[in-house]
């Protein structure tokens, strides 16, 4: 429902996670009752969302058990509906996971020292417009990372005429002269 909603809104691409676990294998949600958070009611998979998930995909392609007693509804995993909402040229789906401390984690930590590589870090390496990119490693680069600019204005911009972007993670180069 996610990945279709941001679809029809326009975007060009969506790189979709669940926080630090990628979008692969079997796992199933527990559909909750709703809770009321300070008034406001919070649904948390059922209720009118699970009737809009049914009703846009259908019953045969969702998947729901009752397992000791608790309502699930199987996610799916992003090579099983990847196919459902790409279209070449328009919306593209980019297998992403962010990875960082546990949310639950509040103890202070020391920062480590940074480590100065170089001047050249943050160094544009390459331009490209179009829809398709291309960048060949040469083996000196400390990481290589993509900025994608859409088309799309940003809608809340902190400047004039800023358009949606994105950045992919790092890629860092093994090898590298550091």
């Amino acid at each position: 429902m996610i990945a279709d909603w941001y679809k029809r809104q326009g975007y060009h691409f969506l790189a979709i996670s669940d926080h630090n676990v990628m979008q692969e294998g079997t796992r199933w949600f527990e559909i909750k009752q709703p809770v009321s958070l300070k008034g406001e009611v919070v649904q948390r998979g059922g209720g009118a969302v699970l009737d809009k998930y049914l009703a846009r995909f259908g019953a045969e392609w969702v998947e729901r058990r009752t397992r000791e007693g608790k309502q699930e509804v199987r996610l799916k995993p992003l090579s099983e509906y990847r196919s459902l909402l790409e279209e070449p040229g328009r919306f593209l789906m980019i297998p992403s996971e962010v990875m960082g401390p546990p949310a639950e984690e509040t103890r202070p930590r020391r920062t480590p020292p940074h480590r100065r590589y170089s001047r050249d870090v943050g160094t544009v390496l390459a331009e490209v417009t179009g829809p398709q990119a291309e960048y060949t490693l040469r083996g000196d680069e400390v990481y290589v990372r993509a900025k994608i600019v859409s088309s799309k204005p940003k809608d809340n911009g902190s400047v004039g005429g800023e358009f949606e972007t994105a950045w992919t993670q790092p890629v860092v180069v093994m090898g590298a002269d550091r």
